[in-house]
């Protein structure tokens, strides 16, 4: 009978780099959900293995032996623990391509927990926008948005996923069609982080008003005034405009 392997899907002390705005909460939450999966008889030896020696904090040796691992792994659960170690190991030698293979797989699986697929699509999400594939960071965002609604990081990073595309779009001081489209579906995310702030009683970031409005503006969005009455409640501390 194999040993169960038990294994911490939590995202402790990630680090995800703010893209333009500045985050209202810390990215370091120390949330965590144990769970106990049973391996595959195949999975079970080299998991073990690449098990210990992240135990032991030899994040060399497991990588080394992560590669043995993928032809192995024959079930969910042996995928979920897969992901898992492509995370850990991924985040120890800041690799962010294995950290996005680890998460799809934990994703994939369908065995986290919803409170832990938030943070696992909210965590790629973040690391597909700082890749810059943006597609990929608004779908992540998106279903992480759909399961935890009120995570005010998850909607600015949803709004940077429109804006950094949009800026590829650039046709002056401004944007082209695509990028004021972009700009577009950006600013009702960035509102609604600005709203869910002001209803909670906090002050959102001046910079998260005055970028909307600025980003208004370019792109003749329709509420433009409406951005701007908005930003005028706030101090202006430097320009939010891309």
């Amino acid at each position: 009978m194999n040993a169960l392997l038990s294994i911490s899907t939590s995202l402790r002390s990630l680090s995800i780099a703010a893209v333009l705005l500045t985050c209202p909460t810390p990215v370091t939450a120390q949330r965590e959900t144990t769970m106990k999966l049973v391996p595959s008889a195949r999975f079970a030896p080299s998991g073990r293995i690449v098990q210990d020696l992240v135990r032991k904090g030899d994040f060399i040796g497991a990588r080394n032996k992560l590669a043995d691992l993928p032809g192995d792994a024959e079930t969910p659960a042996d995928r979920h623990l897969l992901g898992n170690f492509q995370l850990e190991i991924g985040r120890y030698f800041n690799d962010e391509g294995l950290q996005r293979k680890g998460l799809a797989m934990l994703l994939e699986t369908g065995l986290a927990a919803p409170a832990d697929a938030a943070r696992y699509h909210d965590y790629a999400g973040s690391l597909a926008l700082n890749a810059r594939d943006f597609v990929s960071a608004r779908l992540h965002l998106m279903a992480a948005a759909d399961i935890a609604p009120a995570n005010t990081r998850t909607l600015l990073h949803l709004a940077e996923a429109y804006f950094g595309e949009a800026g590829e779009h650039r046709e002056g001081v401004g944007f082209d069609a695509t990028g004021k489209a972009l700009v577009r579906q950006g600013l009702p995310h960035l509102r609604r982080a600005i709203a869910m702030e002001m209803t909670a009683g906090k002050s959102p970031d001046p910079s998260w008003a005055w970028r909307g409005a600025d980003l208004a503006h370019l792109s003749g969005d329709p509420d433009a005034e409406s951005w701007q009455r908005l930003a005028g409640q706030f101090p202006r501390k430097s320009a939010a405009a891309m």
